[in-house]
């Protein structure tokens, strides 16, 4: 005969057969998945992980920038101290790094903004503006 199945007394929800040793349906089987975590501890995914590692690694690189930043202070004043123009000293570094491309895009501008200039008459007041003053007006 086939065991009858009753809700336990003051249980919710929960079935046992009666009579037998196994639960027909209760809280007992197995769920898949992840396992929980030790009590107080939550736990860390891979997500978390990697950000974990790429904020280490910004940290540190944001760090390794300050102290380059503070070098290149010092040597913009040792410049100025030794009478050479830190501006002009750091045009100079950029263009040594420049690449073939990155130099002719900036002449072209350059170029660009003297032909701007010129035709503003904003550069009338140097000897090569007024030399095409004098040779316009002859």
């Amino acid at each position: 005969m086939e065991s009858e199945i009753l809700p336990p007394s003051g249980g919710k929800g929960t079935l046992v057969p009666v009579g037998g040793s196994v639960p027909a349906v209760a809280g007992a089987e197995r769920k898949r998945g992840r396992k929980k975590a030790e009590a107080g501890a939550p736990p860390i995914s891979n997500r978390e992980t990697m950000a974990k590692g790429y904020v280490e690694r910004l940290a540190r690189l944001l760090a390794e920038k300050q102290e380059l930043a503070i070098q290149i202070a010092e040597v913009k004043a040792e410049a100025k101290s030794a009478g050479f123009s830190p501006k002009a000293i750091a045009m100079v570094a950029a263009r040594q790094l420049e690449t073939a491309e990155e130099r002719d895009r900036r002449e072209a501008v350059e170029m660009e903004a003297d032909q701007i200039m010129a035709a503003l008459g904003m550069l009338a007041d140097t000897p090569l503006g007024q030399a095409a003053t004098e040779r316009a007006a002859n």
